[in-house]
This record gives structure tokens, C-alpha cells and sequence, in this order.
């Protein structure tokens, strides 16, 4: 049906936006701690939004999150929210700033990271819906690197853990010495 093809085009068209959108300066942003001139001056940012409120005992593979089979891990891991959520718990910033934007419940984010309850204004400056989950990702230059939304695949928390400098291999909760040293 003509309907059909029109919504199609569009999405298309929403994509194709949303790739040019890489590369390109960083909206303005003003979210907890974060503007974009401390996103653009070395220091990268990665912005997680979030479609739903997560809890800790929704995640799994996180101490005191979700602890049943591997069918309900899967389940959850589907979860676009819930993904990102996941992704930020193995993700200790060392060099890069990030903010969750959405509920959460009883979740202890990792160093660099910090929770607003929501920003319409910033979520209408990237794009990204009020029910909808994404990750953005800003480089030391201020420039977008990393522009996802809904299920994020696995593999493309490679380019994300680039950008932010983070290892996903390590786990987050990890106390390590070199931390004392570095500072």
C-alpha cells in the first residue's frame, strides 16, 4: 500500500539523519554537571537515555541485580533500557564524563557517571523521544561519535568503550590501585 511505502521512506529518511548526525558538533547541552564546552574540551561524554525506569534488580550480572536463568537474562538483555543500563554498570570513567537520563531504583552508578530523572529539553535537542532509549556518545572535540537508539547492539559497545575509554572486558565494580596513582 502507498501508506506502507511513505512510512518506510520515512523512516529511512530518519535514519539518514540520524547518521549525518555523527560527525557533527554536539547540541548544546546543559544536564547535571554537563555542558557541552566540558564535553569539548578533551573530555568525552556519553549520554544514556533512558525509555523506562530500570532497577537494580532488573539488570543482570551486577551485584544485587537480576539473578535468574539465562532465558530471563536474554529477556532482559532485550530491553533496550535495560541494555544501556547494563553497559553503564561496566563502564567506569577514568577520562570521560556520562549522565543517565531516566529513572532508576537502587542502582549505585560508577565513578563518572550521575542520574537525572529526565530532560525533555535535552532529549528534544538530540533527537531522542520521550519514551525512546538511546546513547550518545561525544567525543574530546565535542562531535558526536556514537549515535544509537533502541537495542543497541553488543558490538557496538566497542565504538562506544573507544570513545569514553573505557574497558568493557573489565568489570566496573573493580577496585583497582592504579586508581589512587592516577590522580
Amino acid at each position: 500500500a502507498p501508506g506502507d511505502l511513505g512510512h518506510v521512506r520515512a523512516r529511512d529518511l530518519a535514519g539518514l539523519e540520524h547518521q549525518r548526525a555523527r560527525g557533527a558538533l554536539a547540541a548544546a547541552l546543559a544536564v547535571g554537571d554537563l555542558d557541552r564546552e566540558s564535553c569539548s574540551q578533551g573530555t568525552p561524554c556519553a549520554l544514556v537515555f533512558l525509555a523506562r525506569e530500570v532497577a537494580r534488580t532488573d539488570v543482570p550480572k551486577i551485584p544485587g541485580g537480576y539473578d535468574g536463568d539465562d532465558e530471563g537474562r536474554r529477556a532482559r538483555m532485550r530491553d533496550p533500557s535495560i541494555r544501556l543500563v547494563a553497559t553503564v554498570m561496566a563502564a567506569k570513567l577514568k577520562h570521560a564524563r556520562g549522565v543517565v537520563v531516566g529513572r532508576t531504583k537502587d542502582l549505585e552508578l560508577p565513578r563518572g557517571w550521575q542520574q537525572v530523572d529526565d530532560d525533555a529539553a535535552l532529549r528534544a535537542s538530540f533527537g531522542v523521544g520521550a519514551q525512546e532509549a538511546a546513547i550518545v556518545a561525544i567525543d574530546g572535540a565535542g562531535l558526536i561519535a556514537v549515535d544509537e537508539r533502541g537495542l543497541v547492539p553488543l558490538y557496538k559497545r566497542d565504538r562506544i568503550a573507544d570513545v569514553i575509554g573505557v574497558d568493557f572486558e573489565k568489570p566496573a565494580d573493580d577496585d583497582d590501585d592504579d586508581d589512587e596513582r592516577e590522580q
